[in-house]
């Protein structure tokens, strides 16, 4: 993960915290239903922050009805042909790792 992501992701756990959002259930899609090494620590602070986390192999997003999460996070590791555009039409947060999603959920600009 590289360090300007990391600090984003930072940023909206402390702002979660300082709202005393608790409560929240967040969706982290990874490559794979067992996460390790930073994933591991980012479930780790959502979950010691008392937020609900429900880790998502990316070979099972596409029909997931993840309308119901207050917070989706795509790491790094998954597959962008897995993902694709799956969220975009969600009224939920989004907070992508996974640079070669940007355009699939229409993050970036036109040209």
């Amino acid at each position: 993960m590289d360090c300007q992501c990391l600090m984003l992701v930072c940023r909206l756990l402390t702002m979660m915290y300082h709202h005393r959002c608790r409560d929240f259930l967040v969706l982290f899609v990874a490559g794979s239903s067992v996460v390790d090494g930073y994933e591991a620590t980012l479930v780790s602070h959502f979950t010691s922050q008392g937020h609900t986390v429900t880790v998502l192999d990316d070979n099972l997003v596409a029909g997931f009805d993840a309308s119901h999460f207050d917070l989706i996070y795509v790491s790094e590791t998954v597959s962008s042909g897995r993902v694709g555009a799956e969220f975009t039409l969600l009224d939920v947060p989004i907070v992508v790792s996974e640079p070669w999603l940007y355009d699939d959920l229409g993050m970036t600009g036109l040209g």
